[in-house]
């Protein structure tokens, strides 16, 4: 239940897509507690939990084959990392498309200067802050590809390295449209089949670039 708790005071409305959802037990949860769950993914890798909710393959990694305004809610969780440079804000943009929020989860850097909420008392964080950043980026990087491709065997897996700091990815958000309502700095998670600084972004859409 760790994985959908970490996301439920966010969502907004009844209609939720799970964007990169994998084995589908993120949206499982979310349809267990009573949304209206939607998937997708570039394979279809659902597990047994999930092969019930609608699914849809991606077609491009930028795109996200549902309808405009299709969703209340759109959860991005350690996705954008993987994507390669070019289409992330064209990735993002298609998520705007779809959703009107988007609650974002990405492994992050150079959070120790932000005036952030951040859970309290993790060691792992507060040692990691004490790297320089490069390292710390490098660090992710490692454990990214560890957790993987390592020991979970995904060697398919594109890894795009597009590990960014909670500045840089407000700055994305703000250029696109998409207005910060909320940055949690939840750090080292545990139980995480690999542990990286999390950092929850929630984002509604700006009406006025909807077509933009």
């Amino acid at each position: 239940m760790q994985d959908f708790e970490n996301f439920a005071d966010a969502i907004s409305g009844s209609s939720v897509l799970d964007f990169g959802s994998g084995r589908g037990h993120l949206a499982a949860l979310i349809g267990r507690a009573g949304f209206d769950c939607y998937t997708t993914d570039v394979m279809d890798y659902r597990g047994p939990e999930a092969t019930h909710l609608p699914f849809r393959q991606m077609a491009s990694p930028v795109d996200v084959p549902y309808a405009d305004d299709m969703f209340d809610s759109a959860i991005v969780k350690t996705v954008l990392h993987h994507v390669d440079e070019p289409h992330v804000i064209p990735l993002l943009k298609n998520l705007r498309r779809v959703a009107r929020r988007l609650i974002i989860e990405e492994d992050t850097y150079g959070v120790s200067d932000m005036p952030l909420k951040v859970t309290a008392n993790q060691s792992e964080l507060t040692q990691f802050s004490k790297l320089e950043e490069s390292v710390q980026f490098q660090a992710l990087v490692l454990i990214d590809f560890f957790g993987n491709a390592v020991a979970q065997g995904l060697i398919d897996m594109n890894f795009g390295c597009q590990f960014k700091r909670v500045n840089e990815w407000h700055s994305i958000f703000n250029s696109i449209g998409l207005r910060v309502v909320d940055t949690h700095v939840a750090g080292f998670r545990s139980g995480n089949v690999h542990k990286a600084c999390q950092v929850r972004f929630v984002v509604d859409r700006e009406e006025s670039s909807v077509k933009a």
